[in-house]
């Protein structure tokens, strides 16, 4: 199964996806909710029963610290029958001591540890009780409270726990839902959106509505969604470019090709005098010379493709260079009896290679010369512009020039904007476009401007300093 059929699975896929996602953040949200009011209700549970044996301890430790209670019950220690008094001092205060005589009762010991009297029902002292115990004399006092209070007061604050727990489970988990939609519906969008890249449709794009980190992740994917389409595109184009290319060097190499066997089986098979097969050598020669600069402009193109193009940098001087230019081109300005002026202004010094750059203005020369008439005029200018530190070498001629459709292609490879005149000037197209990336290679730019019967302008601008 290759990816591109995996991708296509997405959409069913998605549907789990989103389902179990969605359902198992509610049920981890609600079990969580669950566990808090759980032991919410535990904790207040056992903070209620402590507070309340907490509160009958103190409560009875108040009373019993009370002077008048104190000297009460040892007065009655006096008394013929000192239960009997006690007991009524106790049934006096029980207000104080919260004895009711059911859930709350008291007990009078002797010495012995034998009940004396109690206002209890039961008289049970074994059980789950709390007590609070005070001696007075050979007496012993036992307050006895059965829990029930407390116990009660836990069901009750239990069962609105449980019973408020379904009210406040069942609201956490529509807004849970609510939060969980919230999350997984970009992911969801993000994998549509990926499936329709995946299908080749680049326009859609996610909505990004928040700036967290669901936020974030959908800029990044709409990111990497165009980057991708930029991507595939300018392999598209490179594709292109490569096809385009091919049938260009094909077409440019059989030309040659074609004449060069076509004389040299002319030679071969029929009896030519010995002035025709000198001038059929000139021409085969002459072809060879062309597929062989068209092969080394090629290949210079494709080292510059490739990065591996070095510079063998130093600080030149341009003035200088324009100067090897003229003496360069001199013969073949005098074949058609061209006039070069050079106009040379103060400029600095730049960084970068002088052969490159004396390549770069042979290559604007030697056009100019081709597509000027004969007689025809050309004029080099050099000149430096301070604010934005641009040194300029310009070459105007006044040729037929260029047309408003040609123009913005002068530089692409293989295009020849007098395609009339290519076998004359024997052409290849690639001049230019070697000398933009040589200037480029340099951090300079290189512009044409030209207009039908009045010439064209060649300016290369190259920045001074360090680059």
């Amino acid at each position: 199964m290759n990816i591109l059929s995996k991708i296509k699975e997405l959409p069913k896929a998605g549907v789990k996806l989103r389902s179990s996602l969605r359902t198992k953040y509610v049920i981890i949200l609600g079990i969580t909710t669950l566990v808090i009011l759980s032991a919410v209700t535990i904790a207040v549970t056992l903070n209620v029963r402590t507070y309340y044996r907490s509160y009958f301890a103190r409560i009875t430790s108040e009373v019993f610290t009370d002077t008048d209670l104190q000297a009460a019950l040892s007065a009655c220690l006096s008394a013929e029958s000192p239960p009997e008094l006690m007991y009524d001092v106790l049934i006096a205060y029980s207000g104080k001591l919260g004895i009711d005589g059911e859930r709350r009762t008291f007990f009078i010991l002797d010495a012995n540890g034998a009940i004396v009297l109690s206002n209890a029902r039961d008289g049970n002292l074994v059980g789950k009780y709390d007590f609070q115990r005070r001696v007075i004399g050979p007496y012993t006092i036992l307050l006895r409270d059965d829990r029930t209070l407390a116990s009660e007061m836990a069901e009750s604050i239990t069962s609105i726990t449980i019973k408020s727990g379904f009210v406040v489970i069942f609201v956490a988990s529509v807004l849970f839902f609510g939060i969980a939609h919230a999350v997984t519906a970009p992911i969801e969008e993000m994998t549509r959106t990926a499936i329709k890249i995946a299908k080749g449709d680049y326009s859609d794009k996610v909505k990004v509505r928040s700036h967290d980190e669901i936020g974030r992740l959908g800029r990044a994917f709409n990111y990497m969604a165009k980057q991708l389409r930029l991507t595939i595109e300018s392999l598209e184009r490179s594709e292109e470019a490569q096809r385009v290319l091919i049938a260009d060097v094909s077409h440019e190499l059989k030309t040659p090709l074609t004449s060069v066997t076509a004389y040299a089986e002319t030679m071969l098979t029929s009896e030519v005098p010995q002035e025709a097969q000198l001038e059929f050598l000139k021409i085969i020669l002459s072809e060879a010379r062309r597929m062989t600069r068209i092969i080394g402009r090629l290949l210079e193109l494709s080292r510059f493709d490739s990065g591996k193009v070095a510079l063998d940098v130093s600080y030149i001087d341009v003035n200088e260079v324009c100067q090897k230019a003229v003496s360069a081109i001199k013969i073949q300005l005098q074949k058609k009896e061209q006039q070069l002026k050079l106009s040379c202004a103060e400029v600095p010094k730049i960084k970068g290679d002088a052969e490159r750059i004396l390549q770069v203005i042979l290559n604007l020369l030697s056009n100019a010369s081709k597509y000027t008439p004969q007689g025809g005029k050309i004029l080099m200018t050099t000149n430096y512009l301070p604010d934005t530190m641009q040194l300029q070498i310009a070459v105007r001629d006044n040729g037929d020039g260029i047309s408003e459709v040609d123009l913005p292609h002068v530089f692409e490879r293989f295009y020849r904007a007098d395609k009339a005149r290519t076998s004359e000037n024997s052409s290849t197209g690639l001049g230019l476009s070697v000398t933009k990336e040589i200037v480029t290679l340099h951090g300079g730019d290189i512009t044409a401007v030209s207009k039908p019967g009045k010439g064209s302008l060649f300016t290369v601008s190259l920045p001074v300093g360090e680059k």
